[in-house]
């Protein structure tokens, strides 16, 4: 079994699923690529009556008694997708910005083209406050991409690292690809999840694909180590090293 800590399944909220249709259509691609559960990771949008923990949480309570009511055997959970702000703090404070769950972890973004120097400023700011930040696909970043060394300098801060499936798949380009596959070389990558916003075209749930890509590279337990493993500890609030 899978768990997939980042998915865009929730219901016209962002870019993801554009209704509960598609978010069924999701799910149901989730159970056939053997994900039991997946977090749904909507982008935190300011001040919209869509953020929050109430809105998440209700959406989250609909669309499992949608995925039930189908008879589907898959799960969702409650999280977002926080940009890196110096005031991310206050909005986690506020229930504004999610953890994953029931967990200290939150899913991160930065920029995806400049990695300003505040972004280690914040994130140590939630270490210390014990809240764990998960960067996610950092290989899509075009000044990591170019300066490597970045990633190690996130690792000693103790940020841990989510790369995309369809990073290794070639989804988003060679230079993400490169980047995803140096990661896994260096043996710096926490979790690997989908990213999935669609449930067509190459954005769809597919983490089997992304385990098959680092079994061949790294072998069997590797690749249940980062689709299955952590991100289940993830989910369970359990420490990771």
């Amino acid at each position: 079994m899978f768990y997939d800590i980042h998915c865009h399944i929730l219901p016209g909220i962002d870019d993801g699923a554009r209704d509960i249709d598609e978010s069924i259509q999701m799910a149901r691609l989730s159970a056939q690529d053997q994900i039991e559960i997946a977090v749904a990771t909507p982008h935190h949008i300011p001040r919209s009556n869509l953020s929050g923990r109430a809105e998440i949480n209700k959406m989250v309570s609909n669309i499992n008694n949608e995925i039930e009511r189908n008879q589907i055997e898959f799960t969702v959970i409650a999280g977002q997708e926080n940009k890196i702000s110096d005031d991310l703090h206050r909005t986690i404070a506020a229930e504004d910005s999610l953890l994953i769950g029931c967990s200290n972890y939150i899913l991160v973004e930065a920029p995806f083209i400049e990695f300003p120097a505040y972004i280690y400023e914040t994130l140590g700011t939630l270490l210390e406050k014990n809240i764990r930040p998960i960067l996610a696909h950092p290989e899509r970043n075009q000044l990591i991409q170019q300066d490597l060394t970045i990633l190690k300098r996130l690792k000693d801060q103790g940020i841990l690292l989510q790369v995309n499936t369809g990073s290794f798949v070639g989804h988003y380009g060679d230079k993400t690809q490169s980047a995803a596959e140096y990661m896994l070389k260096k043996g710096i990558i926490d979790v690997v999840a989908s990213d999935a916003h669609t449930s067509t075209g190459i954005r769809v749930p597919n983490m089997s694909e992304g385990f098959d890509i680092i079994e061949n590279f790294s072998g069997e337990n590797e690749a249940l180590q980062l689709t299955s493993y952590n991100p289940h500890d993830i989910i369970l609030g359990n420490r990771l090293p």
